[in-house]
């Protein structure tokens, strides 16, 4: 699949479960809407797309199927923690 060059976003939906979110992390995501742009896309295939590479770091590969699976995997996660802050999480709990 063909990834544009240019950066495109596409919305998700609206963070449904910031209560959980905040309790389980510490993170305030209340009127956070979820995006997903394709260089996020294009940098998943390529680091977390590998099944060999994958199976070695205990990982199932992630598949373009997937994709179509984040609004439920989002709303209705196994678990919900925090592994560490990125700029992004940094500038959200700051606001």
């Amino acid at each position: 699949m063909e990834i544009a060059d240019r950066r495109t976003q596409e919305i998700i939906g609206k963070v449904e479960n910031a209560a959980l979110i905040l309790e389980k992390t510490g993170l305030d995501v209340r009127g956070y809407t979820r995006i997903i742009d394709n260089y996020g896309v294009r940098h998943t295939m390529k680091q977390h797309g590998n099944e060999v590479q994958e199976i070695k770091r205990g990982q199932i590969a992630v598949t373009w199927d997937d994709f179509s699976k984040i609004a439920l995997i989002t709303s209705e996660p196994d678990d919900i923690f925090l592994m560490a802050k990125t700029r992004l999480a940094a500038m959200s709990s700051s606001l």
